[in-house]
């Protein structure tokens, strides 16, 4: 069996790149110039078109930035899950304080009510 080429390599490297889909927010020079996403392969830190064409990538990003980021990641979406749960439990609550309310508007009507039948027996 034939040995695999670099090119191939590369080649098979960068479309499984584009199958990833890491985009970047920032591109690298190379992508900025031609206009195309930059894709990023998360265990080189290189993108795809970089890779593709045996460019040198001025993207490098390693294996520790993507942990961090996907700590940052699951940090906030940690944050984002107990603000949900704190947004529902105000609701129920605020349920709870307009039901009042409207037992206690009802009670004050009782009380206008009996005052002035007393005010009438007078």
């Amino acid at each position: 069996m034939p040995k695999e080429s670099a090119i191939n390599r590369r080649n098979h490297l960068a479309d499984w790149v584009c199958k990833r889909n890491h985009k970047m927010a920032l591109s690298c020079g190379a992508c900025r110039r031609a206009g195309a996403k930059c894709l990023v392969d998360v265990s080189s830190g290189y993108c795809a078109r970089c890779l593709e064409r045996h460019l040198k990538c001025n993207l490098v990003v390693t294996e520790a930035d993507w942990e961090r980021l996907e700590r940052a990641r699951e940090k906030v979406e940690q944050e984002l899950k107990d603000t949900v749960a704190q947004v529902l439990a105000a609701e129920e609550f605020c349920c709870v304080l307009l039901l009042k309310q409207l037992c206690l508007l009802e009670q004050l009507g009782l009380v206008d009510c009996r005052d002035k039948e007393m005010s009438a027996q007078c």
